[in-house]
């Protein structure tokens, strides 16, 4: 019954896989399996197949059917706020679609508030060293989306430091598009483009959509910045073309 092993799989489902290649159309049909089979009553477990299909709808750029599912998860989280993870995937979702639609406010005090609890509670502390670098890199993202550039800049040495064994390996990928967002923010093209380069050469492996931001637009943008058109559109125009051909439009809503 693949409603039944939507339903039990739909909590182990994570945020990060949306925005990889042909993910889409089968998180919005997983995410809708799970809700079928759990019924019409609000129930706790309703939470993790909406996320899974707002996730889908967001990358989709689908605003009215996103602000719907975001509507209902507001509601069960109204009814079981007291569990934690419900509220972290709530939040996770509010804060991208905030990011998305040009909500910054909202964006970085539900970021400020997670990270707060990420890094404050001693129960998290284990959780802590693996995902922190990707909290922060996620929290960079709004920042930078958000014109924040003082709290985007705040954050820079925790993000480009060596990375721990027990981190994961995109960070240094990640590191490199913080390294040429910085160049750019200092007005220094040219600075910008080796560490873009090498961003998009590890981008292709180690992809994290929701964590941090694709490199191919910044990198074209440091090349137009340079005055070299024609590399700009070669730079970008592969990530254009992924989202014509997936109608990904939240690569570049998630800039």
């Amino acid at each position: 019954d693949p409603g039944r092993v939507c339903a039990s799989a739909a909590p182990r489902f994570h945020c990060i896989l949306i925005g990889l290649r042909g993910t889409i159309g089968p998180f919005a049909r997983f995410g809708q399996l799970a809700l079928d089979a759990f019924g019409p009553e609000p129930r706790p477990w309703h939470v993790a197949a909406l996320a899974v299909r707002g996730w889908a709808q967001l990358w989709a750029g689908e605003r009215a059917p996103l602000a719907s599912t975001l509507q209902r998860l507001e509601a069960l989280d109204a009814r079981f706020g007291g569990i934690a993870l419900l509220g972290e995937r709530i939040d996770q979702l509010r804060a991208i679609a905030a990011t998305a639609s040009g909500d910054f406010r909202t964006a970085i005090a539900i970021a400020r508030r997670r990270m707060a609890a990420l890094f404050a509670e001693p129960s998290a502390a284990g959780h802590a060293v693996t995902w922190g670098r990707a909290y922060r890199h996620a929290y960079a993202r709004l920042a930078w989306n958000a014109g924040a550039h003082d709290e985007w800049r705040a954050l820079v040495p925790a993000l480009v430091a060596p990375r721990a064994s027990r981190e994961w390996p995109f960070c240094e990928v990640a590191a490199d598009l913080v390294r040429g967002q910085a160049a750019l923010l200092a007005g220094d093209a040219a600075a910008a483009i080796a560490p873009l380069r090498r961003a998009v050469a590890g981008h292709e492996r180690f992809r994290m959509p929701q964590i941090y931001a694709d490199p191919r637009p910044v990198l074209g943008l440091a090349l137009l910045r340079r005055g070299d058109p024609a590399a700009a559109w070669a730079a970008f125009e592969p990530a254009w073309r992924a989202v014509v051909a997936e109608g990904a439009l939240g690569l570049l809503l998630l800039q």
